[in-house]
């Protein structure tokens, strides 16, 4: 009896490797890790996820790992593009998403042309990702380089000269390459599979069965119980699964046709990336340490003893290396910011990095109040495009006109270049605000009620809050709040309540007075 048990437990653990989404496929390379994934197991998952989008965890990824190369069966795509669904890829602590026509390419010209290539039976996607930190020779890797750069350290970043970022910039990231090829095989995915099935399973020479076999030869010393045991198990196991990975590595060499791949150029949908970088801002100190603090957290507005220490930064973009021009593109479209993330839509493989323009902001005041929030806005926003500046002072006593707080509203949603219309009244409608502002006169200057009302709905629509059931739990914020518009009464009330906004030293809130450029930021 105690021997069947004994018996369950190695199954149970081979089991476990049966479970998992993928096979490893053996490299050779400890920087490396590759793998197959499962294919009608995967397409059976994404199509019975809840909701849009199937999470492929790589959990187990080596933390040396520099390189990651997912070998995709055709299958996967074609469930992705029947069902409707997208592939979420966690990896190098950001999110790389397969949308739903991504790897719809294959009557793309060039690649239908290597599937008709002599003994091409079946295509595979190859992806491959890879992460760098482009520190110096000192041997440190991730960000540890970086934080050296960006605070002042003496280390420097290796070979940033070399690599061409534009000038004036400085790297706040990684630097992640991906491409994406298709391959023809001469096996299709299910021979594959079932060969994989047969050296693992068959019932005279495979490994399941020698490695049991093994078991229960060696084993006889080991109570069911002990921790021993299980380690012994584990150990088994994992010597199983990299000979598998060996055998595996070899299968998909032997049935790659010469010379029959290509890569894609363009996706056939965007890919959707969230990548990580250093939210710098706080003199020697990363900005994450000080929380909300930066993010907006009303209860800290005003937090004239950090501004002490505050070194603010310029605009922050991704850019992706356009090689046969040697040169690396901002990308300004579709960008949202969370946290020390910023996703973005991408069409095409290639290198991709988060930089940040040098700048110091010196015509704020040290002791601002708002200095922190205001410069953490032109990090994100380019206020040079809004406010129409050559890159110099912001003005901030400026009062904002209604040009500028549509384009200011657009910014702060995403939705900047997404909405291609220069006219300005056709863009504040396709905004949903020619309700709050009349983007008939646009030189005319924004009142403070008016642009409470605008910021009051990018609350609502970052944080899900519905204004107009939203019950005012405090009145009498300010003197004049019957001098408010009903229109904008509870926008108002909600931004002084919450400490977004703010009255004046002698507490008149002043909604029919222009805004200016400082406060708008600010808040």
């Amino acid at each position: 009896e105690d021997d069947k048990k004994k018996e369950d437990l190695i199954k149970d653990r081979i089991d476990q490797l049966e479970e998992k989404l993928y096979w490893i496929v053996n490299t050779w390379d400890s920087s490396e890790f590759v793998i197959l994934l499962k294919g009608e197991r995967v397409a059976n998952y994404i199509e019975n996820t809840m909701g849009t989008t199937f999470i492929l965890d790589m959990a187990d990824t080596p933390a040396e790992v520099e390189i990651s190369t997912i070998y995709i069966p055709k299958i996967v795509a074609d469930t992705l593009i029947s069902a409707n669904k997208s592939m979420e890829i966690n990896l190098f602590g950001g999110v790389w998403t397969l949308r739903s026509k991504t790897l719809d390419v294959l009557k793309a010209s060039g690649i239908k042309e290597i599937l008709n290539k002599k003994g091409v039976t079946e295509p595979v996607f190859e992806l491959k990702i890879s992460c760098t930190s482009l520190n110096n020779s000192t041997g440190e890797n991730n960000n540890t380089g970086i934080n050296n750069r960006l605070y002042n350290h003496s280390d420097n970043l290796l070979n940033e000269n070399y690599y061409g970022f534009p000038e004036d910039t400085q790297l706040i990231s990684s630097m992640y390459d991906f491409e994406l090829k298709v391959r023809g095989m001469s096996m299709s995915y299910e021979t594959i599979r079932k060969n994989i099935q047969n050296k693992l399973y068959n019932e005279n020479t495979g490994m399941v069965k020698e490695k049991t076999d093994y078991f229960k030869k060696y084993n006889g010393n080991l109570t069911y119980d002990s921790n021993k045991l299980k380690d012994y198990i584990n150990g088994i196991v994992l010597q199983m699964e990299k000979e598998l990975s060996v055998y595996i590595q070899n299968l998909l060499d032997a049935v790659k046709v010469k010379e029959a791949y290509k890569n894609v150029e363009n996706f056939g949908s965007p890919m959707i990336l969230k990548l990580p970088f250093i939210n710098t801002g706080v003199y020697n100190r990363p900005a994450e340490s000080y929380g909300n603090e930066i993010n907006g957290d009303s209860s800290l507005q005003n937090t004239g003893n950090m501004n002490a220490n505050y070194v603010p930064k310029g605009v922050k973009n991704p850019y992706v290396y356009e090689e046969n021009r040697n040169k690396w593109n901002k990308i300004i479209q579709n960008l949202t910011w969370k946290d020390s993330f910023v996703s973005f839509t991408a069409s095409t493989p290639g290198k991709y990095v988060i930089l940040q323009e040098n700048r110091t902001y010196d015509e704020i005041p040290a002791d601002h109040p708002d200095r922190i929030h205001i410069t953490e806005f032109a990090s994100k926003h380019d206020v040079n495009r809004i406010f129409q500046l050559d890159g110099g002072p912001i003005y901030l006593q400026e009062p904002v006109s209604v040009r500028e707080a549509i384009l200011l509203y657009e910014a702060v949603i995403g939705r900047t270049y997404e909405i291609t219309t220069s006219d300005i009244r056709t863009k504040a409608k396709e905004l949903g605000i020619d309700s709050i502002i009349n983007a008939n006169t646009p030189a005319r200057n924004v009142s403070r009620q008016q642009a409470a009302a605008l910021i009051a709905k990018v609350y609502s629509i970052n944080g899900g809050i519905d204004l107009q059931r939203l019950k005012i739990s405090r009145y009498g914020l300010a003197k004049d709040e019957n001098k408010i518009n009903d229109k904008f009464y509870k926008s108002v009330m909600f931004l002084l309540e919450k400490g977004i906004m703010h009255t004046n030293s002698t507490g008149y809130f002043e909604p029919e007075n222009s805004i200016n450029r400082g406060e708008i930021m600010a808040a």
